[in-house]
């Protein structure tokens, strides 16, 4: 039995514009872009899509724990074939994932309504929403544009593209990019320490972030801005600047020669 990946690929065309789906041949529906649609199109893949060459244990760890505990509570109903046992194990360990992946698009989401239409911003993940208000009043200059979900394709490195939280430019007169993560903050309390929250920071978002700032800020000077938002507690933001941009974008460039080798593209 072989486990199939449900990583789906995402790409854009040449000009920005993304293609995430494609007509069926004979024209009745549509279904996701693959790798071989891309060849035709001459599309570019994703920022996303390249740095999922990146090897994460954490994240492998993590899976192989939800299989393992959806193995031993799920019963085995009677005359159940091996094959379709085991794709109900698949289904029910990717549910926690997939329902944390919900929440942190919906607040995402329900950020960038606020600052594409801060009048019009609705109840969904208010709470959310004001703490990152509080943030971005409090550093970002308003007075240059502040671009929110904007997708680009960078001519670098033979094409790639992407969607951007938010860029533009800090109070303190510096460009950046920013790329908004959620995830559930734990409290940590050290024996001689008082207690504090620990965000897991993962050494694959500055180099998604070296790729953004490349494709709209070029060679100019720009901060790198992780923020850190907790799912299950709306007053937690961590605000994560990395140092040294010029280091991650040649972890980008090493991570997307490895992409195109592996994937033959």
């Amino acid at each position: 039995m072989i486990m199939k990946s449900e990583q789906s690929s995402h790409y854009y065309h040449r000009d920005g514009r993304p293609c995430y789906i494609v007509p069926y041949a004979d024209g009745h529906g549509e279904r996701k872009t693959t790798k071989s649609d891309a060849r035709k199109l001459d599309l570019v893949p994703s920022v996303t899509t390249v740095c999922k060459v990146i090897n994460r244990p954490d994240l492998n760890r993590y899976k192989a724990e939800q299989y393992v505990v959806a193995a031993r509570t799920l019963p085995k109903l009677p005359d159940e074939f091996e094959d379709a046992f085991i794709q109900r194990v698949i289904k029910d360990a990717n549910t926690h994932s997939q329902n944390a992946a919900e929440v942190g698009s919906a607040i995402h989401d329900a950020i960038a309504q606020w600052l594409m239409y801060p009048k019009a911003h609705g109840p969904d993940y208010w709470e959310h929403t004001q703490r990152f208000g509080a943030w971005f009043k409090e550093h970002v200059c308003t007075a240059d544009k502040v671009h929110v979900e904007e997708t680009f394709a960078s001519k670098d490195l033979g094409g790639y593209g992407g969607r951007v939280d938010m860029w533009g430019r800090l109070l303190t007169g510096d460009l950046f990019v920013a790329d908004i993560k959620t995830q559930v903050v734990p409290t940590v309390t050290p024996k001689t320490k008082p207690p504090y929250r620990k965000v897991k920071y993962y050494k694959e978002w500055p180099i998604q972030l070296a790729a953004y700032g490349r494709a709209v800020h070029g060679e100019k000077p720009h901060k790198l801005i992780n923020l850190v938002l907790d799912r299950e507690d709306a007053t937690f933001l961590e605000a994560k600047v990395w140092d040294n941009s010029a280091r991650y974008w040649d972890a980008f460039k090493n991570t997307f020669r490895l992409w195109r080798y592996m994937e033959d593209f």
